[in-house]
């Protein structure tokens, strides 16, 4: 695993150093790493250490989802994470990631011009 990961009390956890208070959103994004961590390692023949997920895009995803859930009356974190999912099994490599919900991109255009950009860093 390329992440760290830590949990107290309540509910705060971290991921890469960002923090969360509310662990569904937590499990979301844990998720998804998870998924372009075992994805992007097989398609790009990539080993787990060699894969990193840099705090400024934990944190970019982290809100991004977090406008998604709440602009969208009707979705939930975990439609979330299965329309995020579908997108990160589709990309051929991190460069190709692009996110949307049902074919919208409605308040993940910054993430999405952000990863087009190459402004993160995911292989070591």
């Amino acid at each position: 695993m390329t992440f760290i990961t830590r949990t107290d009390g309540t509910f705060e956890g971290t991921i890469n150093g960002v923090l969360f208070t509310h662990q569904q959103m937590f499990d979301t994004v844990e998720f998804l790493l998870n998924c372009m961590e075992n994805h992007f390692g097989e398609t790009l023949d990539l080993k787990p250490e060699q894969i990193q997920f840099e705090t400024d895009f934990v944190e970019n995803l982290k809100l991004t989802i977090k406008d998604v859930w709440y602009k969208y009356n009707d979705i939930s974190l975990g439609e979330i994470e299965a329309e995020f999912r579908d997108c990160i099994e589709t990309a051929t490599n991190f460069d190709d990631l692009q996110f949307n919900i049902s074919g919208e991109t409605w308040k993940i255009e910054d993430l999405n011009q952000k990863l087009e950009a190459c402004v993160y860093n995911f292989v070591k």
